[in-house]
């Protein structure tokens, strides 16, 4: 949680859409502003209920190329901050903004194979902000009128409060960025072709700073049909690194050097450990929801980033059916508690990392709420979460609480 943040919405392959903050905090009061050099988006807020949802015009969305369309959220007390893209038709996903404290200056930027573009954006918090970017990709990007292919080098200076928007029309996983003043990064594609049968889903990740991510990971099961499976992708930080994953049958033990990309199918509904001897950056795309595979990707929290509490919006603008994936040690299962009620544990799997066991589930959450506060009894008890949802047409998903600090 935090009092500042920035943000955009990146492009989305529907223009009339619904955009939307949910802001929300364990304090009942807080007050705040959002702020942009795009002017429209200029608002105050208050609320007393711990919950606030900001609506702002679709024209936020970004073009291609550099804009002033960033957007700043000050509060008076520490809140979380999530944003909301949707389509009423095709197309919705969201994201989990970091607080402005741990943005950092080394980022890797994940997509899939597009079916229509995937996309970078850099958002720099300082003025003359120089950016060095070393292209990984399936195809070539163009930046300015500039050309480039797979292991191009690229630089550019950003201002304060401004973002550049770079397309692609092939994956760009296992990019780095590099900066010499803070910056937020958010990747992903406007239209995924994760699966011969996925919909035309955007997905969007806030990325959290490489020097963030960990060593040892698990993969949760999340709701979707059950014959469907879930993209691992592994990308490390350092040259040979022994990365280990198992779960259910699969074991499987590989060597990948720095920014290289490991790629593996998983079981929807089975639990996975991943072990790395280096710090290593780990998202999941997949298809959600039984009618319409709508695609979503999340980052993966690391053991390291488990938390005690957090509080997590019911998206109200759209009917969404919410989910929550899981992880906690054994002993802290029986702790757990979403809106004071012990959650129900679908597909509930035990799994070790380092001599400790670990369960693992997802739960629906329920709709008569604005806000699902899911916190351990036991002050001793930590957890991770990643949240989901999807309705016709539409997903999200994104990780909640992400120690960071």
């Amino acid at each position: 949680m935090g009092t500042e943040f920035v943000l955009v919405f990146p492009i989305n392959y529907k223009s009339n859409k619904k955009v939307h903050l949910y802001i929300v905090s364990k304090e009942k009061t807080f007050t705040g502003n959002v702020t942009s050099p795009y002017t429209t988006v200029n608002q105050n807020f208050s609320t007393s209920n711990g919950y606030k949802t900001v609506s702002l015009s679709p024209n936020v969305q970004l073009s291609e190329g550099r804009s002033d369309k960033v957007i700043f959220v000050k509060t008076d007390k520490p809140v979380s901050v999530y944003g909301f893209d949707t389509y009423s038709c095709c197309s919705g996903e969201a994201f989990n903004v970091l607080p402005k404290p741990f943005l950092g200056k080394h980022y890797i930027a994940f997509s899939v194979d597009p079916h229509f573009d995937s996309y970078l954006v850099i958002i720099s918090t300082a003025q003359g902000t120089k950016v060095s970017i070393n292209w990984k990709l399936s195809k070539y990007v163009t930046v300015e009128g500039n050309r480039y292919l797979n292991g191009d080098k690229m630089t550019l200076t950003i201002d304060d409060m401004e973002s550049i928007q770079i397309l692609s029309t092939g994956d760009i996983t296992g990019t780095t960025i590099t900066s010499t003043n803070p910056v937020a990064v958010l990747s992903g594609n406007k239209c995924p072709d994760l699966t011969s049968s996925s919909a035309c889903n955007q997905i969007i990740e806030y990325l959290q700073p490489s020097e963030k991510c960990g060593r040892r990971f698990i993969i949760p099961p999340m709701y979707g049909d059950r014959d469907s499976t879930k993209l691992l992708k592994v990308v490390a930080t350092a040259n040979r690194t022994r990365l280990t994953i198992r779960g259910g049958s699969l074991k499987v033990n590989r060597t990948i050097d720095m920014d290289d990309v490991d790629k593996t199918r998983l079981k929807m509904y089975e639990t996975y450990a991943v072990e790395a001897t280096e710090n290593v950056c780990v998202i999941v795309a997949a298809d959600i929801g039984h009618s319409t595979n709508d695609p979503v990707l999340t980052q993966v929290p690391a053991l390291g980033q488990f938390v005690h509490e957090v509080v997590i919006p019911k998206p109200t603008i759209e009917t969404f059916s919410n989910f929550v994936s899981i992880v906690a040690n054994s002993s802290a299962l029986s702790d757990l508690r979403i809106n004071n009620q012990a959650p129900v544990t679908n597909d509930l799997k035990r799994i070790t990392i380092d001599f400790a066991e670990y369960v693992s589930f997802w739960t629906p959450l329920e709709n008569g709420t604005s806000t699902y506060h899911i916190n351990a009894t036991s002050p001793t008890s930590y957890f991770g979460v990643i949240a989901h949802g999807s309705k016709h047409s539409q997903a999200y998903a994104f990780p909640v609480g992400l120690k960071l600090g």
